[in-house]
């Protein structure tokens, strides 16, 4: 539209009218949107706290449910804490290998491997010759026992109770696991071999898992991650609503729109070819279509097509779905985010 207007009026003020468009409504208005949006979700998660302390009286803090749940919790640290110091006191070897494992250094080592395992997984591709096929493979095998011996190690240092109690460290174990039974399966190939490695593409798949372990040596990034992860229960319930909205207006639309983008005579311009999937037919496609308008992918051109047979209360379907959907309920997914964040 800018384009047609600037050849048709041959004037800087069409460009700078349309960037002023874009900065004010697009920019600014969308993040007040949400800021209001991550106001108002802030209000309603104090409300709900304040209202959650006051309904925990004294009798339910002093039942026996939650005496039970208090000494389990303390029960369970203490036994952590004599088991580690248990494990630490056996030898001066263990109290060595912790030094060693809580060194710098030891991190900045493995640091080193998870880099260069990331550049092998990224070299891979179709098409690549035999010999480059067996040193990536060979260099793979070497990743998954380097990961092993990181593991056995720490195991050692700080004590099997200790280890599986950090997230990450349960993590560090699958990805060991998976790359060693890709290893021992690859290596177990005889008669089945065919079959072998069909289940050791599976695992193979796995491998990116090993790009996970940077977490581990970035915290600003775990940090963005334990973010995501506190935001999880909120998301679930919002993606519902999100869903119950798709679904009321899929349901308008199969009733508003239903083959009427089809209308007309065979020679119209106004009727659509046969192959377009932009339709309210049936209640599949009109969710891929809901779909589509809610990403704002050509979302006009759908408009105008049920605008030419419904006239402009077409527009009132698609504007409403849009600001409720995309600029209000997609922007609270942001506003679980911030009201989350722990950085």
């Amino acid at each position: 539209v800018m384009y047609q207007l600037s050849l048709s009026t041959n004037t800087v003020y069409t460009a700078l009218f349309f960037l002023l468009l874009i900065m004010i409504g697009g920019f600014v208005i969308t993040n007040l949107m949400l800021a209001t949006v991550k106001n108002k979700f802030s209000q309603a998660n104090r409300r709900e706290e304040e209202e959650a302390k006051k309904s925990i009286g004294l009798s339910q803090r002093r039942g026996i449910i939650f005496r039970l749940t208090v000494l389990w919790a303390r029960l369970r640290e203490s036994a952590k804490k004599s088991s580690c110091s248990k494990w630490h006191s056996k030898s001066s070897f263990v109290r060595g290998l912790q030094k060693a494992t809580s060194h710098p250094a030891f991190d900045y080592v493995f640091f080193f491997f998870i880099v260069v395992n990331t550049v092998v997984l990224a070299v891979e591709h179709y098409g690549m010759s035999n010999d480059m096929a067996l040193v990536l493979s060979i260099m793979n095998e070497v990743f998954a026992y380097v990961f092993t011996i990181e593991v056995v190690l720490k195991i050692i240092a700080v004590g099997p109770m200790r280890y599986l109690g950090d997230k990450m460290n349960l993590l560090d174990l699958l990805i060991v696991a998976a790359g060693l039974t890709e290893v021992i399966m690859f290596r177990a190939g005889g008669e089945n071999e065919l079959d072998i490695l069909r289940v050791v593409r599976v695992f193979r798949v796995l491998r990116v898992l090993r790009v996970a372990k940077l977490l581990k040596y970035l915290p600003s990034l775990r940090d963005i991650v334990n973010t995501l992860a506190a935001s999880i229960p909120s998301f679930v319930y919002i993606a519902a609503l999100l869903f119950l909205l798709m679904f009321i207006y899929t349901v308008m639309g199969v009733q508003l729109f239903g083959g009427r983008f089809y209308e007309g005579a065979e020679n119209s311009s106004a009727k659509l070819p046969a192959t377009s999937r932009a339709h309210f037919d049936d209640l599949w496609w009109a969710f891929v279509t809901v779909f589509q308008i809610l990403t704002l992918e050509g979302w006009v051109d759908v408009m105008i097509d049920a605008m030419r047979f419904e006239g402009d209360f077409a527009f009132v379907y698609f504007g409403s779905f849009i600001v409720l959907g995309n600029y209000i309920l997609l922007n609270l997914f942001l506003a679980v985010l911030l009201e989350n964040e722990r950085i």
